[in-house]
């Protein structure tokens, strides 16, 4: 397959940490143990889920998403929603749409019948359920597996990420893109994926989010291919480094050191939003989200640049550094 990139899609390729793809790549390596690297925590998973589980990719067959797996490259068809969040909950949310009212999402104990191995007709045919149900696994997937171990992984990743962003701004991001696995090269405007058949395939402008995922398998690669205007997801390996678990803090350390609303606001912005986003996603006024920005802005622990009639902020190296070293027992 080729990705053909042009210059917008190069703008809007962005590189992310995400908790909650990680429990995506757990619950995948229970059923498929070949996706993860030996001696790692993904093999743990596969030893503690029961053989006869329902798989991941039957769950997400049932919400309309087919997925192809060709030994260690995983194609999805449609992606899950490009949260611009970094936390576990806050992705869960996004993916459970859980401003609903309460009332639309009363949780009827369907996560039992994972572990039975059979969906009941009911809950096959009704997708809220189904949604409620992913979400519930890749939730206790996270925290029993993943949480005890997510601040040495997150090292990993911030170091591995600093080094693709050296190499996209020496060399360009095709070279940061070529580098993210074998199955991949840049050939022009193109990122080929070996194994993914002859297609041609546009980002429409949208660009790639990228994640990585610590000790999978050094051939692993994931993508999904978005149609609409949500950015297209690729994940790729880094390797792993096993530590024993550290002691996750009591407090919030972030909130304690540069208050809890703005603790909450450096969380919510994420890999980028606008002021009008940031205000909806911490439930404030306009006014209050920009003031939040401000301080933050003026601490250097994001950077703001205009885009039209509107602002977008990113948290900048800085302020990656500080959330990465306080913030793991409240993500």
């Amino acid at each position: 397959m080729h990705l053909a990139f042009d210059a917008e899609d190069v703008a809007e390729t962005r590189f992310t940490i995400s908790p909650m793809r990680h429990a995506v790549f757990a619950a995948l390596c229970a059923h498929h143990p070949r996706l993860a690297a030996p001696g790692s925590l993904w093999r743990e998973v596969g030893r503690a889920v029961e053989g006869h589980a329902v798989p991941l990719l039957e769950l997400i067959g049932v919400v309309g998403a087919r997925s192809r797996l060709f030994g260690e490259l995983l194609l999805i068809d449609s992606p899950g929603p490009d949260t611009g969040r970094i936390s576990m909950g806050d992705e869960l949310d996004a993916v459970m749409d859980l401003d609903r009212a309460p009332t639309a999402w009363e949780f009827g104990g369907d996560l039992w019948q994972l572990a039975r191995g059979e969906l009941s007709p009911a809950l096959v045919s009704s997708p809220e359920r189904i949604t409620r149900v992913l979400a519930d696994g890749l939730y206790v997937l996270f925290h029993r597996f993943i949480a005890p171990e997510w601040r040495s992984m997150r090292r990993q990743m911030e170091t591995d990420l600093y080094k693709r962003a050296e190499l996209a701004l020496s060399r360009g991001m095709g070279a940061a893109l070529a580098s993210l696995s074998p199955r991949v090269c840049w050939e022009g405007s193109a990122l080929h994926i070996s194994g993914a058949g002859p297609d041609t395939a546009r980002l429409r402008g949208n660009g790639l989010l990228i994640s990585p995922i610590v000790s999978a398998a050094p051939g692993y690669l994931g993508f999904t291919l978005s149609c609409d205007g949500r950015r297209s997801l690729m994940s790729y390996p880094v390797p792993g480094n096993r530590s024993a678990p550290e002691q996750i803090p009591s407090i919030d350390s972030l909130g304690a050191l540069v208050g809890t609303s703005r603790g909450r606001a450096l969380r919510a912005i994420g890999t980028g939003c606008r002021t009008d986003q940031l205000a909806s996603r911490l439930g404030v006024s306009a006014s209050t989200a920009s003031e939040h920005a401000t301080i933050l802005r003026n601490a250097g622990l994001i950077v703001t640049r205009r885009e039209g009639r509107s602002v977008r902020h990113a948290i900048s190296p800085l302020g990656a550094r500080l959330l990465a070293s306080n913030d793991a027992a409240f993500s």
